[in-house]
């Protein structure tokens, strides 16, 4: 798991020319308008554009991923997205889905405020709870998340 800010975005290119491209795009382009689907490498690499209602931290899941790295990119707001290994996590509440990519879970973490500028990139043995509401923050978040196959 890494956080940091698009500050420092290239450092991190030499993860793989997938993430060198996704940061190089993301450093490049405005995507705060940006409501599509884009596709940077067909099934590879491609960005989703969210504008999510954020929820309670009891409301909110732990996932995890097999098949894609998440690049999760604040554009503009507040946003909780809490972060531990999978091997952490107390149990699986819903199995691994190969057609979403997605394993569901309960347990605890540490928490992660992410604004204006931040990003966080979550692994296969990272599990995350996105989309939790800071106190006092809105009830949306601009934001956009990078799928980036492994």
């Amino acid at each position: 798991m890494v956080k940091d800010n698009l500050k420092n975005a290239m450092q991190y290119a030499g993860l793989g020319e997938r993430f060198k491209t996704a940061l190089e795009y993301i450093l490049t382009h405005d995507l705060t308008a940006a409501t599509d689907r884009i596709e940077l490498d067909g099934k590879n690499l491609y960005i989703l554009p969210q504008n999510p209602t954020l929820k309670t931290w009891e409301a909110a899941r732990w996932e995890s991923h097999e098949k894609y790295a998440d690049i999760q990119v604040v554009l503009e707001g507040r946003e909780i997205i809490a972060y531990a290994p999978v091997t952490a996590m107390d149990e699986v509440t819903v199995p691994y889905n190969p057609e979403k990519d997605v394993t569901f879970y309960q347990g605890n973490g540490a928490v992660m405020e992410l604004t204006d500028g931040d990003f966080a990139i979550y692994f296969p043995q990272d599990a995350h709870k996105p989309c939790v509401r800071p106190e006092g923050a809105a009830e949306t978040v601009r934001k956009a998340v990078v799928k980036v196959k492994l």
